[in-house]
């Protein structure tokens, strides 16, 4: 007969394993693209402390069940939460772009708009066929809810180097965009949503 600590520590271990498993699926998927959740799991793979938490659930199963079926049942149940966030984490990522932050140079912030509420930042995604492009991104500068926008625009290189761009804020929610080279653009971004409403160079890849 198992006790009632026992219990009671075996399911604390399971509610944080779950608990772990929902804040990793959010801060992966983040469709809200808080700032602050993308460098979070960018900074270290949700997969790892996914497999951690299914450890969690194993070790709750054996200490609350010390049944050799509950205790497998109890992580095939960990292992299939991991195989469903991760699946549907990759088709958020293709499918609607809010995955993490894009593996490269960056985010370096390029400009900041006169009443220092957003910022355009440049990354360079690294990807073998745009490693060299400059995708601009708006962001608000609202501490932990800070956001970013989806692309609002892409300067590809006109040599083999990675492409130079300066920006400047020509309104509160306009930029003006220009490339190393002399080449030049315009673009802007609704102020509340962050969307943007006048791109260029789309899509980056």
């Amino acid at each position: 007969m198992l006790s009632r600590r026992r219990r009671f520590v075996a399911a604390g271990v399971a509610g944080a394993a779950v608990a772990v498993q929902a804040v990793v699926a959010v801060a992966w998927w983040n469709p809200w693209r808080y700032v602050h959740l993308m460098t979070s799991t960018h900074d270290w793979h949700p997969l790892i402390v996914l497999s951690g938490s299914v450890v969690m659930l194993g070790f709750a199963g054996w200490l609350g069940l010390r049944s050799p079926t509950a205790v497998r049942a109890t992580v095939g149940l960990g292992m299939a939460v991991l195989l469903a966030v991760a699946f549907f984490a990759t088709l958020a990522g293709v499918a609607h772009k809010v995955a993490t932050l894009d593996p490269g140079k960056g985010p370096r912030v390029v400009a900041i708009s006169p009443d220092s509420r957003y910022e355009i930042v440049a990354i360079y995604p690294g990807h073998f066929i745009a490693a060299d492009t400059a995708v601009l991104r708006v962001r608000s500068r609202s501490g932990l809810l800070s956001q970013e926008s989806t692309d609002l625009g892409c300067v590809r290189p006109a040599e083999s180097e990675p492409a130079v761009v300066s920006v400047a804020f020509t309104g509160s929610h306009d930029v003006m965009v220009n490339a190393g080279d002399g080449r030049s653009w315009q673009a802007g971004f609704d102020p509340e949503t962050l969307r943007p409403t006048a791109t260029f160079g789309l899509p980056c890849w």
